[in-house]
């Protein structure tokens, strides 16, 4: 069952790759969206992730820090990356509450595609490692860069 999920989860998540690769046809940066209460660590692996969709998409990727308040510019697409009670505050995922009730343990987390207008992706940890697992198991099985690059 477990190996069934994670082929599911593999092919979910190829798609945001696919229209990722697609990313060329628009002017619309890809946005990094990290909680202003995030901790350097996870700004850091923002960063690497930055990174990593630049060598593979070749595209404009900018990395913002968001307030619960914070409107989102337009992007092509957006990946919400950090702690599960900081991106929990966001306005912009205020309808996606529940994704967060049901975290793993200790440096667990989730990698969850949104259902809003333009493709989102929420890479989550219950804490600063489960984020950072959750940022580099997502570039090494869907972006296909070694996360040990780093």
């Amino acid at each position: 069952m477990k190996s069934y999920l994670q082929y599911m989860l593999l092919i979910f998540i190829s798609s945001i790759l696919i229209s990722c690769a697609n990313h060329e046809a628009t002017d619309k940066p890809i946005i990094i969206v990290v909680s202003e209460q995030a901790s350097q660590p996870v700004k850091s692996t923002a960063q690497d992730l930055k990174k990593d969709l630049h060598q593979v998409v070749n595209a404009d990727v900018q990395v913002i820090a968001a307030g619960e308040q914070t409107q989102l510019s337009q992007a092509s697409h957006y990946f919400f990356v950090g702690r599960d009670q900081h991106l929990s505050k966001l306005n912009i995922l205020s309808n996606h509450k529940t994704l967060f009730n049901n975290m793993p343990k200790a440096r667990g987390g989730i990698i969850y595609q949104l259902d809003l207008a333009v493709p989102a992706v929420v890479l989550s940890g219950v804490d600063v490692q489960g984020t950072q697992y959750m940022v580099y198991d997502y570039s090494e099985q869907v972006l296909g860069v070694d996360k040990l690059a780093y």
